[in-house]
């Protein structure tokens, strides 16, 4: 199936009609501002988070019975 000229003006027509031009418009200028912004942190250079260093947990002392009392141990 070929798509022509003809067609694409159609598409385009009943895009324009449903939509408004208005609304377009501001649709294509936030796709282009959304590049922009894309292409401008890709040139930049990656920076890389600050290292937060976290104290040391103190050893756990080993539990004699599994975790669960026994009725002896109460």
């Amino acid at each position: 199936m070929h798509v022509g000229g003809v067609e694409i003006f159609i598409v385009l027509l009943v895009v324009v009609l449903l939509f408004g031009s208005g609304k377009i418009s501001a649709l294509l200028g936030d796709l282009a501002r959304g590049l922009k912004t894309f292409k401008k942190t890709m040139n930049e250079p990656e920076v890389e988070p600050p290292t937060v260093s976290l104290p040391a947990e103190p050893p756990r002392e080993p539990e004699e019975h599994g975790g669960n009392p026994t009725p002896e141990a109460r």
